[in-house]
């Protein structure tokens, strides 16, 4: 699919604008959580209307939804979808290191 990237950005603009009138832009760098303020109920609700626009479930099987922090990182995700390929799921951290990155945040 060729227009992928803009239906994406113009999805989070939709929503992200729809949070905050401060939000003229998307980029691919942007964190989702961070810079736009996207709850876990917002990341939902992005992935449910990007299923139905674009026909694709990235989450399924090719790549976990806990590995997306930025825009771009959404975007690559439809990308590996659309080229049937499952590179994704080789970067995917393990569930051992899941557990360990997580204990490292509540010594800190």
């Amino acid at each position: 699919m060729d227009n992928v990237e803009q239906i994406v950005y113009d999805t989070i603009l939709q929503i992200a604008q729809q949070k905050s009138a401060d939000i003229t832009e998307v980029n691919s760098e942007q964190k989702l959580n961070s810079d736009l303020g996207f709850s876990s109920l917002d990341l939902a609700q992005l992935v449910a209307i990007l299923e139905m626009k674009l026909n694709a479930d990235p989450f399924a099987k090719l790549v976990s939804i806990t590995n997306i922090r930025t825009v771009g990182d959404l975007c690559d995700a439809y990308h590996q979808y659309f080229k049937g390929s499952d590179a994704t799921t080789e970067k995917q951290p393990s569930f051992q290191q899941s557990v360990a990155r997580a204990q490292l945040r509540r010594r800190a």
